[in-house]
């Protein structure tokens, strides 16, 4: 049995956010900020601020004293006659305070770059989700204990739980028994004799890598 964890979001219908960048590198187009009209909106319009704009660290930006959460902004361009690819202009700005997010900036870093990240209260997710929307997850993960189990970040534990990142869920496994193993290079749960392909039950092959 699987259970969802509870996703705060602000869909957008024309494009999707792809975390790709951080404040260690330098991003395209990174001058160009956007924010949602309004909390549940659609829209987006550039960001109105009065004074500057800075990266303090990982993903999180500074400006006019307030704290945001940016995530890279995406569209679909077609490029020769039928190839469709993505091109950022720009990075949307969250305010965390708007989403019940209180992040602690001082303990706040990437345990999965780009993708996850953690501070001393909280597990933050930023997947794209099935129809590639932007949203901002706070995991139900204890951040003292939170392991990454595998290099591509499939699944996440911590004492108690096992989370599933592609699909935003949790198995309903005892976190203590749950462990990952490769097949043909491709990571799968192992919980007993129960194969996880992502939190979808499977064969338990005969042998593996």
């Amino acid at each position: 049995m699987l259970h969802s964890t509870k996703i705060i979001s602000a869909s957008l219908t024309v494009a999707y956010l792809a975390l790709m960048v951080s404040c260690g590198e330098k991003p395209q187009n990174e001058d160009h900020y956007f924010q949602y009209i309004a909390k549940e909106s659609d829209s987006i319009v550039p960001f109105s601020f009065q004074g500057d704009i800075q990266c303090l660290k990982a993903n999180i930006f500074i400006s006019d004293e307030n704290l945001y959460i940016g995530l890279p902004y995406y569209i679909d361009t077609l490029q020769g006659e039928n190839q469709i690819v993505q091109k950022k202009v720009g990075t949307i700005l969250f305010n965390p305070v708007d989403y019940g997010i209180n992040i602690d900036t001082a303990s706040y870093q990437f345990i999965v770059k780009d993708m996850i990240a953690k501070d001393e209260n909280h597990v933050y997710a930023y997947p794209k989700g099935l129809f590639k929307l932007p949203f901002i997850q706070v995991l139900d993960l204890n951040p003292a204990h939170t392991i990454v189990l595998d290099h591509e970040a499939t699944y996440l534990r911590d004492d108690s739980l096992v989370y599933c990142f592609p699909t935003n869920t949790y198995l309903d496994v005892k976190a203590k028994d749950f462990e990952v193993i490769y097949i043909q290079h491709v990571p799968f749960g192992k919980y007993h004799s129960i194969l996880y392909y992502w939190d979808e039950p499977q064969e338990l092959p005969t042998t593996s890598e």
